[in-house]
């Protein structure tokens, strides 16, 4: 698996996890916003990881770190509810 394609699969894991974290604990949501900085955050972590394990050898390119924010953003959004129906 290349690092565009590990970035976008860990970035909708990460959206995921947080979506059903604050559909489970909706406590933890700090601010309306809380789900897409936490998927921002997330991408910085991931890629200084990625720069420092020496996998990647510059920076990843725009179009992968968007479609990773929004397959991050759109996966939070649709666990969300889902679990908050429940």
């Amino acid at each position: 698996m290349n690092v565009n394609a590990l970035f976008v699969v860990a970035m909708i894991v990460v959206g995921a996890a947080a979506g059903w974290l604050f559909a489970v604990r909706p406590q933890l949501v700090a601010f309306p916003y809380m789900s897409y900085f936490t998927v921002l955050i997330a991408m910085a972590v991931l890629e200084l990881g990625l720069m420092f394990s020496g996998r990647l050898q510059g920076p990843i390119k725009l179009e992968v770190r968007l479609a990773g924010l929004v397959l991050g953003i759109v996966a939070s959004a649709v666990v969300t509810p889902m679990l908050a129906a429940k």
